[in-house]
């Protein structure tokens, strides 16, 4: 959106220029100031850019001076102009360029050719000798429909994204209880209670397994007793 905003204030000081440089011949006595308003009304008539870009001028009663897409209301006093949502567009842009001379704002407005209205931000910008308010908007719902394209793609890769995860998960999980030979859980108990010298554990391992960590504690397991008993045995034959 910030870009679009600083493509509108472009625009503007564009035409801001046009309005300059006719006004300083008028200045200059090179042509009657009300020629050089019917020249820059003209070009400014003239000018588009974009799909559906154009300017309007008004002055701060607010009277329509130039609206190329609109010309019945030039020459009208619009202050009491609403958009569908009850907003006074016009009144709004005198009110937006205030002490600064420039703003933004937002109403609703049907394109060229089009008798709905469409969601519109503008930018108002005064060039003060002539009282004059130069205004140029885009329309936004495009923008809210790439948007929305946007998030349904990211959603999408959120989702694709989340499967992989997901699959990534069960078959680290799989590898890992193919290494362990069990639930971990079953596992740390196992080695928590050789851990203890509770060799009584019964230690489950899958069939045909001889290489998983629950194996090798089983047959560490057995070794131990096997060497505990051999000690009890050598005890005994000494203490005799």
């Amino acid at each position: 959106m910030e870009e679009r905003k600083d493509d509108l204030m472009h625009a503007t000081e564009i035409a801001l220029g046009v309005v300059k440089a006719l006004a300083a011949e008028s200045a200059s006595a090179t042509m009657p100031e009300a020629q050089a308003k019917a020249k820059a009304l003209e070009i400014l008539r003239n000018s588009r850019y974009g799909e559906d870009g154009y300017f309007t001028i008004l002055d701060s009663r607010p009277v329509i001076l130039m609206h190329p897409i609109h010309p019945e209301m030039n020459g009208k006093d619009a202050s009491g102009y609403r958009d569908p949502n009850g907003a006074y567009v016009f009144r709004d842009f005198v009110h937006a360029v205030g002490p600064r001379g420039n703003g933004f704002t937002e109403f609703s407005f049907p394109r060229p050719g089009a008798r709905e209205a469409s969601r519109k931000i503008s930018y108002q910008l005064r060039y003060a000798p002539w009282d004059w308010i130069i205004s140029t908007g885009l329309y936004v719902d495009d923008i809210d429909t790439e948007f929305r394209a946007a998030l349904y793609r990211s959603l999408g890769w959120l989702v694709v994204a989340a499967a992989l995860l997901s699959a990534a998960v069960v078959a680290l999980n799989r590898n890992l209880m193919r290494s362990l030979g069990g639930e971990p859980s079953y596992a740390a108990e196992i080695a928590d209670r050789i851990a203890s010298n509770d060799l009584t554990a019964v230690v489950n391992v899958a069939r045909g397994d001889s290489s998983s960590l629950l194996f090798s504690m089983r047959r560490m397991q057995a070794e131990l007793t096997g060497t505990i008993r051999t000690i009890s045995r050598s005890s005994d034959a000494i203490a005799s």
